[in-house]
């Protein structure tokens, strides 16, 4: 019992100290959630705020292979909703004054990101396919990033 006794207390030090860390980790993003990215100024400013967001959803689909990653995902996820409905709201209209030449560019500049955006989906079909109630979850973030009307 005494040698136990240490390797308890050991035990519950690296937990609390994990949870303290976990928490501080939540409160970082929190705060960079509601960062919302600056209002693009140009067409080509939102094309690669676009991109950049692509970028980070795909790396976070890219991460899942099976349930438990699904779930750290859907929390990671969770953190973009409120950076893609904002830039949705900001660039609300803009593609419609957009010349052809313009329209260009901008699909040109979003090309790679929805390309690996596209790759990452069909990676992560398979693994929601296997677990109903997460797929359920992940939907529902997903569809928090459209901007509400």
């Amino acid at each position: 019992m005494k040698t136990t006794l240490p390797f308890l207390a050991i035990a519950v030090i690296v937990s609390l100290t994990a949870c303290e860390k976990k928490q501080t980790e939540l409160a970082q993003a929190a705060q960079s959630a509601s960062e919302a990215p600056a209002a693009p100024k140009t067409p080509e400013d939102a094309a690669k705020q676009v991109s950049a967001l692509q970028e980070q959803l795909a790396e976070i689909m890219e991460s899942v292979t099976d349930a438990a990653t699904a779930e750290k995902a859907i929390a990671k996820l969770e953190v973009l909703t409120g950076k893609f409905a904002a830039l949705g709201k900001a660039v609300e209209g803009m593609d419609k004054t957009l010349s052809p030449e313009q329209d260009a560019k901008m699909k040109d500049l979003m090309k790679p990101s929805q390309a690996r955006l596209s790759a990452a989906m069909e990676k992560l079909m398979p693994v929601l396919q296997q677990y109903p109630e997460i797929a359920k979850k992940f939907n529902e973030v997903m569809s928090r990033m459209s901007p509400k009307g």
